[in-house]
């Protein structure tokens, strides 16, 4: 973004950029920017910290006060819930521990998933919108889509309802799973705030759907297929691949 700003500004059409990464900005200079001191993935901020978020946003307006720099302005800011009780976080669902037998992880991510469907559904009403919906599936479709590349056996055709095809779909059902998943951690009642770092070792350490997410990259991985086996990248974090 910070590249593109230089040339819509060229273009007579003012920005102001978020920036995650100060070093990138310094390096890139675009005209006007507001760094945050937020993790990567949260450019405003926590979810659910409306009144917080909207001040990031009041004040990444308040740049295009600015004249055309380079200008870099602080946001003074930390985010909420960056204490030390964030490490206390830790999903209060009682979810079975993934199991070790292959042959029934679709039963095991199923079983997961229905344990997180009710806090799915609060978090839906709560906040009015969902980012589960990029594959077109619903969530059981894409868990038996996902499991079954994990276990080694690639379909040939998509689903009825996708919105793509394989096998980029088999990324956008893995995305829609793992939003379901965190979306209905946040909506449970629990000590500390979650940060990136906790629902990230809870979802790929902790659940059968890590486990299936962890398999299929493996999968991926070894499967000589150029198409298929680019997948393998985008199912899990680097930092988070088993190794």
């Amino acid at each position: 973004m910070s590249a593109l700003a230089h040339h819509i500004e060229a273009a007579g059409v003012p920005t102001a950029v978020l920036s995650l990464v100060r070093e990138h900005t310094e390096a890139i200079k675009p005209p006007r920017t507001l760094w945050v001191p937020f993790p990567l993935g949260r450019p405003f901020g926590p979810p659910r910290e409306t009144a917080f978020q909207q001040d990031v946003l009041r004040a990444l307006l308040r740049v295009f006060s600015e004249p055309c720099g380079p200008v870099i302005i602080d946001y003074p800011h930390d985010a909420p819930g960056t204490s030390a009780d964030d490490e206390l976080w830790a999903c209060p669902l009682p979810l079975p521990p993934p199991g070790q037998d292959e042959s029934s992880l679709e039963s095991q991510v199923l079983e997961e998933l229905g344990l997180l469907d009710p806090w799915y559904e609060v978090a839906r009403r709560e906040t009015g919108g969902t980012a589960v919906g990029l594959s077109g599936l619903d969530i059981e479709t894409a868990a038996r889509l996902l499991t079954s590349v994990a276990q080694g056996v690639f379909p040939s055709e998509a689903p009825p309802g996708a919105r793509a095809e394989l096998p980029p779909l088999v990324r956008f059902a893995a995305d829609d799973l793992k939003a379901f998943a965190i979306e209905a951690a946040l909506a449970q009642p629990a000590a500390g705030t979650p940060t990136p770092e906790s629902l990230h070792d809870w979802l790929f350490e902790q659940t059968s759907l890590g486990e299936a997410l962890h398999r299929a990259r493996e999968v991926l991985a070894a499967t000589e297929d150029r198409a298929w086996r680019a997948l393998s990248r985008q199912l899990v974090p680097a930092a988070r691949i088993r190794r």
